[in-house]
């Protein structure tokens, strides 16, 4: 499944910290938690061996998603596929994050099929091809 694939997410809830990263590690994904974007910059500075995605809540403190992700792209000079995982469900809130610069948008609360086909997307060329199909989800 995702065995080798490194994930930072950036998220201020808790809550959603806790679904996501549970979700992401039960597929075999090695998850890092920013919870903030200037958090999310800092470890996609010092962070050895480097990120293969970013999933970007918008809202947060001191640093906004669509913000960080600006840095990303502007400042880091950094190609990494951001999804944008928020709340914000407007046609209008996707057209900002694809200003931004961000890869794609999911909207949550999520579906993990939807999270899968997501990462499935931009992830694809890192993924055992063996498991193309959404792997099932452990009970939270």
């Amino acid at each position: 499944m995702l065995q080798g694939i490194r994930i930072l997410l950036v998220e201020d809830i808790k809550v959603n910290q806790m679904i996501a990263t549970q979700v992401l590690k039960n597929w075999g994904a090695e998850v890092t938690i920013a919870e903030n974007g200037q958090e999310s910059l800092e470890h996609l500075q010092r962070d050895i061996p480097p990120y293969d995605l970013v999933l970007m809540d918008i809202q947060m403190p001191v640093m906004d998603g669509l913000e960080a992700t600006k840095h990303i792209r502007q400042d880091l000079h950094l190609s990494t596929p951001i999804i944008a995982l928020t709340a914000n469900a407007s046609i209008c809130d996707r057209d900002m994050c694809m200003a931004a610069g961000m890869n794609d948008y999911l909207t949550k609360p999520f579906q993990p099929v939807d999270l899968w086909e997501k990462i499935q997307a931009h992830l694809s060329h890192l993924i055992r091809q063996e498991n193309v199909e959404a792997p099932p989800v452990k009970k939270l």
